[in-house]
């Protein structure tokens, strides 16, 4: 007997494509249903009961323990240079104090990671949520721009900002751990309805992903084409990731949400709260 519907979110970058393979192939259960959008996005509709089960920000995990649990063993994650988070700048790092940084609107994680990373360096800057459509348009107005997911990779490789800090690798040498930039979470009420079919997307997912980083090469290389960038670009880009969650991307993480906690950013210490899968 089939699972009851599940509707699953999907972040609309590339860096998800290992996870949702088997479903780019067309292979996917029929009672999973596709939500595509911005991590964003993702996060309030998962929040306000639009979807079962989706990757969602770290932060927003953090903010919304109280009403998700996570699925065990997935995540986006980096052990060092991500690529695809970054401070795009026409200064170097420290000479963007009092200047106007631009903050991509899809992000959350990233723009608590660059408050905390500023204020490590004790730049004082105004930052500022803008829509960052025109590469060309920002490099006139603003001193830096944080720029995440595809656009990221497109944008690193153009000169109008010359200076580009890899905020994935940044906090891998001030800490020394990885970093979870995205979880996959599903609400309680989701659980609680359908707890037998939240375990069996669990095992869909995880399956999903085996075959997808089988065929890795093939995946880089769809990608490429996609965004217009080489494909030796895009197999480095996916090595660089880890869709893990073990041990050491669980400690990177609690000490991001302790640092935030310190600064005021979070209102409570938060624990990990994981569904509970039988093989």
């Amino acid at each position: 007997m089939e699972p009851c519907k599940i509707r699953l979110g999907r972040i609309h970058y590339i860096n998800v494509d290992p996870i949702y393979y088997v479903f780019d192939q067309g292979h996917g259960p029929g009672w999973v249903e596709i939500v595509e959008a911005a991590p964003s996005v993702l996060n309030q509709m998962l929040l306000e009961g639009y979807l079962d089960v989706s990757p969602v920000s770290s932060i927003a995990y953090a903010r919304h323990f109280a009403h998700w649990s996570l699925l065990p063993e997935l995540s986006i994650s980096s052990h060092g240079r991500v690529m695809s988070v970054i401070l795009a700048s026409r200064v170097p790092l420290k000479e963007l104090q009092g200047k106007l940084i631009l903050l991509s609107r899809e992000s959350e994680t990233s723009v608590a990671l660059l408050r905390l990373c500023l204020e490590r360096e004790g730049i004082c800057a105004h930052l500022v949520r803008e829509k960052l459509d025109s590469k060309e348009g920002l490099a006139k107005t603003a001193g830096a721009a944080l720029v995440i997911g595809d656009t990221a990779l497109q944008w690193g490789r153009n000169g109008l900002f010359p200076h580009t800090l890899d905020l994935g690798q940044y906090w891998s040498a001030w800490t020394a751990r990885p970093f979870v930039y995205a979880l996959w979470a599903v609400s309680d009420e989701a659980l609680r309805k359908n707890p037998s079919g939240i375990a069996a997307l669990v095992k869909v997912l995880k399956n999903s992903l085996k075959q997808g980083m089988d065929r890795m090469d093939f995946i880089a290389q769809h990608a490429g084409h996609k965004l217009g960038l080489p494909h030796g670009l895009m197999r480095r880009y996916f090595q660089g990731l880890s869709y893990d969650l073990g041990y050491k991307e669980q400690t990177g993480m609690l000490l991001f949400f302790e640092r935030l906690y310190e600064k005021g950013l979070l209102e409570k210490a938060v624990p990990l709260k994981f569904v509970a899968c039988s093989e």
